[in-house]
């Protein structure tokens, strides 16, 4: 009998926006009847940071260490 699998990569996924979504339900009490809400906000996160990843990536341009901080100047000067 085949098994009904998802590739790795989408299961890691699928993994990251449960977690994602569970954060922000937790994060704002918990509420009821909301979980589709928070499950398509945290699937819209990951889809825009993984979006803007393979664009630095491609570009060759940025790295996941680097922050806005690190190259703004220092404040008073």
């Amino acid at each position: 009998m085949l098994e009904n699998r998802e590739p790795a990569d989408a299961q890691a996924l699928r993994i990251r926006v449960q977690e994602r979504a569970y954060a922000l339900w937790e994060s704002e009490g918990g509420p009821c009847g909301h979980d589709v809400d928070y499950w398509l906000r945290a699937e819209a996160e990951m889809t825009a940071s993984d979006s803007v990843g393979e664009m630095t990536a491609s570009d060759g341009v940025g790295s996941s260490e680097h922050t806005p901080n690190q190259t703004a100047a220092p404040k008073g000067r």
